[in-house]
């Protein structure tokens, strides 16, 4: 299966489990600290063997979060529908010419 997905030049699926695992787990790290998502998986730990979906996040985000150490990670500025168009000046636009008749 391996040497399959090597010459089709697909990646392997435990790859792209982890691969979209550490997206996630990145996604919800720019989260303010207050969220819930944020404290979800600060708290989110395997009861009886039972894996949460955040927990398996955690746990396979876990050398990922120690290659980062010290590193800031840039809070989400988060994209609001009030502000969505600050900035953004939209002027008219003629659509045909004018054919001098009235």
């Amino acid at each position: 299966m391996e040497a399959m997905e090597v010459i089709t030049n697909v990646m392997p699926i435990r790859f792209r489990a982890q691969e979209l695992c550490v997206r996630e787990f990145m996604r919800i790290r720019r989260k303010p600290d207050d969220s819930k998502l944020q404290i979800a998986l600060r708290t989110a730990k395997i009861v009886r063997g039972k894996i949460t979906p955040l927990s398996y996040l955690k746990y396979v985000s876990w050398e990922f979060q120690r290659s980062l150490s010290n590193l800031k990670i840039e809070r989400d500025t988060g994209c609001q529908v009030a502000n969505i168009m600050d900035g953004v000046a939209v002027g008219l636009i003629d659509l045909c010419e004018s054919t001098g008749s009235a």
